[in-house]
């Protein structure tokens, strides 16, 4: 009968392990699995229900900065998660609910104050419904903003990247292949900045060097986004394709 008991006892141990298993995470929130390499910034503790799972990612000094609950249904399929994201003060500054079936998404975006300035719904990536709110919650009409343009336009990149990628050369004679995805902002005065690679373990690092160099040498300012007639900072995820044959 002890024994009976001592293994049941271990195996719930060895479930509560299992649920609380640490994951490592970039700024990006995409997991790092070589954490002596690649330096995280968050973590994040997984628990799971008959119901529901709740993702708890935290920084590395055990500040909560988002949260990802999945709710299931009884064949145990996704149908809605919920994602919201933290400031330091634990304040919500976005909140997404997105319906895993439909993929519809509502995304709620909130000041450091905590006042709610912008609502989107979308489709996939397709924006179906933007709206903004001032300081007392009332909507602002006719807000537009208007995407950043490189130099010559969306045919001027891409025959830059074009002429100046070069597949490395030992990449191309081993046969490999990848998509490095990086992240760069457009300043006010559209210029390049905070170039950085968003998946560093999933393209060979001389990809990986290659899609970073293309991206920093552009010589070529963009034209800025507008936000209701005003240059803003606008954040660009960019993939580089390295394909042989292509």
């Amino acid at each position: 009968m002890k024994k009976s008991i001592f293994t049941i006892f271990a195996f719930i141990l060895c479930m509560v392990s299992f649920a609380q298993e640490s994951k490592y995470y970039n700024k990006f929130f995409i997991q790092i699995n070589d954490i002596e390499l690649y330096k995280p910034l968050y973590f994040s503790q997984l628990n799971v229900s008959n119901e529901m799972s709740s993702e708890k990612f935290y920084s590395m000094d055990s500040i909560l900065v988002k949260e990802t609950i999945t709710k299931q249904d009884k064949s145990n399929s996704s149908v809605i998660e919920t994602g919201t994201i933290y400031n330091k003060e634990g304040n919500i500054i976005q909140k997404n609910t997105i319906n895993k079936n439909s993929n519809h998404k509502y995304t709620e975006i909130y000041n450091t104050d905590g006042k709610l300035t912008k609502t989107i719904k979308s489709v996939g990536p397709m924006i179906i419904e933007e709206a903004h709110f001032d300081n007392q919650g009332k909507v602002i009409p006719n807000l537009k903003t208007i995407e950043p343009e490189p130099y010559r336009g969306r045919q001027g990149w891409n025959e830059y990247i074009g002429r100046h990628l070069k597949y490395p050369k030992d990449m191309k004679k081993n046969g490999v292949e990848g998509t490095v995805n990086i992240s760069f902002n457009i300043t006010e005065n559209g210029d390049l900045t905070d170039i950085e690679l968003i998946n560093p373990e999933d393209a060979h690092p001389s990809l990986n060097e290659e899609a970073l160099r293309v991206i920093k040498n552009y010589p070529h300012k963009w034209t800025p986004a507008m936000l209701d007639g005003k240059p803003i900072v606008y954040n660009i995820n960019m993939p580089i394709r390295f394909k042989l044959g292509a």
